[in-house]
């Protein structure tokens, strides 16, 4: 995967390469050798740099580094896994041929922006701190989209849509009940 190309799908969908569907790489490979990598980058970054995140959130103290990077990564992957899953059943319910491995790709596809703006963090800045999360949110929203409409060759937009808003939607509520665990009040 090129970041480039990813960063092309931003703004075209047909822009998404057709080799990406093919069997190059079995999910389980995927896994390993894209995903957990990548997954590890916000744990990390956590632990790293527990003690400038609280300086600049007075009101909130972050738990304990290493148990907050856990349930951090449990977090990731879980919501790449039921993103893909969603995507499949809500393709095949709106009676689109989708496989898992596309699923999951373009689930994994989506996830990258999320992944890589972590390392925002690095930057003792709080206002990029949270911009660059947030558009990454959006772009992760795109590429969903994006993805569900090339790879996943879902040609009505609105069912494209529709997948996406199902998608996006179970990995935020994945969220809110993960987040919670990370903060205590003061």
């Amino acid at each position: 995967m090129n970041l480039l190309v990813l960063m092309r799908m931003l703004l075209c969908s047909a822009l998404a390469p057709s080799d990406w569907t093919s069997d190059q790489l079995p999910p389980r490979i995927r896994l390993w050798a894209f995903i957990v990598p990548l997954s590890l980058l916000p744990p990390t970054m956590i632990a790293l740099l527990d003690a400038p995140l609280s300086a600049y959130l007075p009101i909130f103290q972050i738990q304990p580094s290493t148990g907050t990077a856990g349930l951090f990564f449990g977090g990731e992957i879980f919501s790449v896994f039921v993103m893909g899953w969603l995507i499949k059943h809500v393709a095949h319910a709106c009676s689109h041929d989708v496989t898992y491995a596309e699923a999951y790709l373009v689930a994994t596809i989506a996830c990258v922006p999320l992944w890589l703006s972590s390392l925002g963090l690095l930057v003792n800045n709080p206002f990029l701190n949270t911009v660059l999360p947030l558009s990454a949110l959006a772009s992760c929203c795109v590429l969903l989209y994006q993805g569900t409409c090339s790879l996943c060759r879902v040609d009505d937009r609105l069912e494209a849509a529709a997948i996406t808003q199902t998608a996006f939607g179970a990995a935020v509520i994945v969220w809110m009940m993960v987040l919670p665990f990370f903060w205590t009040a003061a």
